[in-house]
């Protein structure tokens, strides 16, 4: 229902003030995380109630109702994407999305709620790095504050992962426009949270650790203490951690000889990363910190915070 909703709502609701037109991608490619549809269920005469919400323009009572259903399901990266949606439709003041909202408080300071929108789709480029929406929500939102080019580096990601994407390719057009008739400031300073986060380098003794252990000539804590260290450092991120008491104490022996075979460059970064937050997240290695889920959510916690600020960085430079 959600995926569909979003396919239609792209192409009737995100109008930008630009040149492109639709704000989003005209293809979608988004998929859930909640797997309790025991849960889900309960909340499915809801989310209607959201989507007709969304549909009338009545995007503040859309965003509590999605706000109160993430408060359970954190990581459903549709709905996700619905609220940072609703945020930026809200932001663009349309006749809609001016209406009043009986009963419903919400800021609707455009420059606030493109900072909230925002940090919707960074949520979601955790969970999902090369979900299309966020990536072109993160362009339009650096867009909007003048950061052109950071929004030129996530409008690039998108055509790495969709090569056809108009709004990415129409977007990028609009902004060299801009630059070649105005003169831009510099960019706002970023964190070094997030520049290193951005960076994701793989220090070399990770690798050696990698094949010493493929080889059996390191233990497998060892090996672990290289995996804790690429998570500590943002190289690996880790989203929910499922826990099985009944779960063997080893490492299956299949991942050390994937370890050999990424050390030796035969499967990329991505490939070899990607299997070992997989794992992590469902139990197979286990990480004695993150059989803390509060040290899991800390760490979100953390990222999140680190973004915002980034972003605070940036409205107060537009006050100044």
């Amino acid at each position: 229902m959600i995926k569909n909703l979003i396919y239609t709502l792209i192409a009737i609701s995100l109008i930008l003030a630009t040149p492109t037109g639709i704000v989003f991608a005209d293809d979608i490619d988004v998929k859930g995380t909640v797997h309790d549809l025991t849960l889900y269920a309960n909340w499915t005469g809801v989310l209607h109630d959201a989507e007709q919400n969304f549909m009338k323009g009545d995007y503040k009572k859309s965003i509590n109702i999605y706000g109160d259903y993430l408060e359970y399901f954190p990581n459903d990266v549709n709905i996700k994407a619905m609220k940072g949606i609703a945020l930026n439709n809200l932001r663009l003041g349309s006749t809609l999305a001016a209406q009043p909202s009986e009963n419903v408080s919400f800021s609707s300071n455009p420059v606030h709620l493109n900072k909230l929108s925002m940090l919707e789709f960074y949520e979601i480029l955790n969970l999902e790095p090369h979900n299309i929406i966020a990536l072109n929500g993160m362009g339009l939102g650096f867009g909007n504050y003048g950061e052109y080019e950071e929004s030129k580096k996530y409008f690039k990601k998108t055509l790495d992962v969709k090569p056809d994407n108009k709004i990415a390719k129409n977007y990028i057009d609009y902004i060299g426009k801009i630059e070649k008739k105005f003169i831009i400031s510099s960019a706002a300073e970023k964190p070094e949270f997030l520049i290193q986060l951005e960076k994701k380098e793989i220090p070399g003794w990770i690798k050696n650790n990698a094949e010493w252990w493929a080889d059996e000539q390191i233990s497998d804590l060892d090996f672990i203490y290289g995996i804790e260290y690429l998570i500590q450092k943002s190289v690996i991120i880790i989203n929910t951690v499922n826990i099985d008491e009944n779960t063997s104490e080893h490492i299956p022996s299949w991942i050390k000889i994937n370890a050999g075979w990424w050390a030796k460059n035969i499967i990329s970064d991505q490939d070899f990363l990607s299997s070992i937050q997989y794992l992590i997240e469902n139990g197979v290695i286990k990480l004695n910190y993150y059989n803390d889920s509060e040290n899991l959510k800390r760490d979100q916690d953390r990222q999140r915070w680190n973004f915002q600020l980034y972003l605070d960085n940036i409205t107060k430079r537009l006050k100044d």
